[in-house]
């Protein structure tokens, strides 16, 4: 079943601006794809029947138990500004995870008769870290499209129709963002529909709360709503007018139609009060607060066992890559607080071959320590600490606790170390604040293993340390995909037509590869070859004219 959401300008009287509405035509959709698919029609019936027999999930596992989703957003761009930037994006995460939890700032506005029996649920919507292949990935693909804009007939999840192939339904919640036609906001499969279609979709214009998103969708909810109806939930009002429209949940009141905008008093509907702060509802982003008792079981189960979304509890979304990739490439996200602190040898942070890990030394004399291990002959390593705000220092050591080089570096650039024709065994790394130096904020660590010697001497320095920041002007550009495993794309956008230079720099500055482009004014795609780069994170820098672009990059191969 395809759920849409639509734009439309009413003009009510003369004493009132035309206003923006949510508008939807759920039950046609619904009716439609009842008539013209077999499958979708008997899966229907499945699961419907599945949960008025099925006990709650929370009442089959635990009240804690969680349930994380695997998320991966498709970007579909035909200009740049829809690309979206990472922060938009993870403001989207944010709203999803805080509605789902009841812990938005709108709870505050929940009228006391509705109060008790609203509820969060146990879902974590998380970017996935791992494609279905087992290549790393941080949930976010982006693709330049022929396409303006899309209407509601799917294309954008095909790659031959100038959209993106979705990943495994059951693994993954697919999340489409592009422009649509009519002013459509977005629209979500019900389950039991195809997998090729299973997820999502949603106008840039009613995604995150950062970047392109528009008052008054801009809190969102646009998502929260959309990945309602992906959990199994109808509109509150059951999509009918003559207050018998049935949305299949108990605690919900009667209501005979959506309500819509931010009502300055209670409505009311069918001789009750409109729950019209609920997500089901159709008020603006600000005006939704809430998911009921009922609403929460009613997407739980799903997730019971034999429930249609039950595979995505076992999801390998997101786990660290395994296979080759898992061998050669860890991304580590460790939490980074101090009472995570390892400051003793005997409990370091376990690291393989290559890997990015994170971690705070806030406290005075404090120490982190982190372990690897080196299972080939002659092997070279070597280790980069970025990210610093604090003149932190390592040090590697060899099983046996002797100190074997430590960084040289002062202050709060990057430092290195490296370690060449290293024996077989474990090592140990340790990060410390020189003479007692803390920081409140996460230092990035990246341990390196490779047949060919290491050097750590810089070649150039990457950012002309006496340009203040106001004097940086900012290039327009996007980097992916990201983890990449032999090239990348670039987009730009640029005033005027010019040269575009590019380099790729470790992360103590040493230069690694460059390249030199002659792009045309306005939008430019190009192509960034790594050639015989090697597994690992780096910073890559962008400059046409007198507008910079810098951007963390990690190769994985």
């Amino acid at each position: 079943m395809k759920i849409k959401l639509y734009l439309l300008t009413c003009l009510f009287t003369p004493f009132f601006f035309a206003q923006a509405q949510r508008n939807c035509s759920t039950h046609e959709h619904h009716e439609k794809m009842l008539l013209e698919d077999a499958n979708y029609r008997t899966a229907r019936q499945q699961i419907e029947g599945f949960n008025k027999t099925q006990r709650s999930f929370k009442t089959e596992k635990t009240n804690t138990t969680i349930i994380q989703i695997p998320v991966v957003i498709h970007v579909l761009y035909n200009k740049f500004e829809d690309s979206l930037t990472d922060d938009q994006i993870l403001s989207q995460i944010e709203v999803l995870n805080k509605d789902y939890q009841l812990l938005n700032d709108e709870v505050n506005s929940i009228p006391d008769e509705f109060t008790p029996v609203a509820s969060g649920s146990n879902f974590r919507f998380v970017l996935a870290t791992r494609k279905p292949d087992g290549v790393a990935t941080n949930g976010i693909e982006r693709k330049f499209t022929n396409k303006i804009s899309f209407s509601d007939n799917n294309d954008m999840k095909y790659s031959l129709r100038g959209g993106a192939d979705a990943w495994d339904a059951t693994q993954y919640l697919n999340i489409w963002i592009c422009r649509l036609n009519n002013n459509l906001l977005g629209y979500a499969q019900l389950p039991g529909g195809a997998a090729a279609t299973d997820g999502v979709v949603i106008n840039p214009i009613a995604f995150g709360t950062l970047g392109t998103a528009k008052y008054p969708y801009n809190k969102g909810r646009t998502a929260t709503h959309e990945v309602g109806h992906w959990l199994n939930l109808a509109h509150i009002w059951g999509d009918k007018t003559d207050c018998k429209g049935d949305d299949l949940v108990e605690d919900t009141p009667p209501q005979s139609m959506p309500t819509y905008g931010m009502p300055k008093k209670q409505p009311s509907s069918c001789g009750h009060n409109s729950m019209y702060m609920n997500f089901m509802d159709y008020t603006d982003d600000a005006g939704m607060a809430m998911f009921t008792t009922g609403q929460v079981a009613r997407m739980e189960k799903l997730f019971a066992e034999g429930g249609f979304r039950h595979s995505i509890i076992s999801s390998k979304g997101l786990l660290l890559p395994d296979g080759k990739t898992a061998t050669d490439n860890n991304i580590v996200n460790n939490e980074c607080n101090s009472e995570n602190n390892n400051d003793i040898r005997g409990k370091a942070k376990q690291l393989k071959g290559i890997s990015l890990a994170y971690g705070k030394i806030d406290k005075s004399g404090k120490s982190e320590w982190f372990e690897f291990s080196n299972n080939k002959v002659q092997s070279n390593i070597y280790i980069t600490l970025s990210e610093l705000t604090a003149d932190f220092d390592i040090a590697l050591y060899n099983a046996n606790g002797l100190l074997l080089t430590r960084s040289r570096r002062s202050g709060d650039k990057p430092e290195a170390l490296k370690w060449n024709n290293a024996e077989v065994g474990n090592y140990y790394v340790r990060v410390y604040g020189y003479q007692g130096a803390t920081s409140t904020n996460c230092f990035a660590l990246q341990t390196q293993l490779s047949k060919v010697a290491f050097k750590t001497n810089e070649e150039e320095v990457l950012v002309n340390e006496t340009e203040k920041p106001e004097d940086i002007k900012v290039l327009q550009s996007k980097v992916y995909p990201n983890p990449s495993s032999y090239a990348a794309n670039f987009d730009v956008n640029l005033e005027e037509e010019g040269e575009v230079n590019i380099a790729i720099y470790d992360m103590v500055g040493a230069k690694i590869k460059s390249y030199n482009f002659n792009s045309l004014s306005g939008f430019n795609s190009l192509n960034i070859e790594f050639g015989d780069i090697q597994s690992g994170v780096y910073n890559l820098v962008a400059q046409s004219g007198d507008a910079k672009f810098k951007q963390r990059l990690i190769v994985s191969r």
